[in-house]
């Protein structure tokens, strides 16, 4: 499938069901966020996979702007959060020096 027909076909999902995911699916779901681009391929990263309803409804009062515009968000049935190691980040902008564009 070319590029320009996947962005074409994409689609925002605004109303979540809260029917639970496999184990299969949510492993599909982070090996694919785990092959995302990053800077320099440095690929520093993790993701916390929230699954169990009490682990999200214990997240979810730390985004409430998101939260507010889009309130069915919290039935989703799972919640990833990218984490990403202090350390990771100062050696990739130690490695690469920041310019300014003109």
């Amino acid at each position: 499938m070319e590029f320009s027909e996947v962005v074409r076909r994409r689609r925002m999902v605004r109303h979540y069901s809260d029917r639970p995911l496999t184990p299969e699916v949510v492993e599909r779901i982070l090996a694919s966020a785990l092959r995302a681009p990053s800077a320099g391929f440095s690929q520093g990263w993790a993701f916390l996979a929230l699954t169990d309803a009490a682990d999200r409804a214990r997240f979810w009062p730390f985004v409430p702007t998101r939260v507010e515009q889009t309130p069915t968000m919290q039935d989703a049935p799972l919640v990833v959060v990218p984490l990403v190691g202090l350390g990771q980040v100062r050696s990739m902008v130690a490695c690469r020096p920041f310019r300014f564009p003109r």
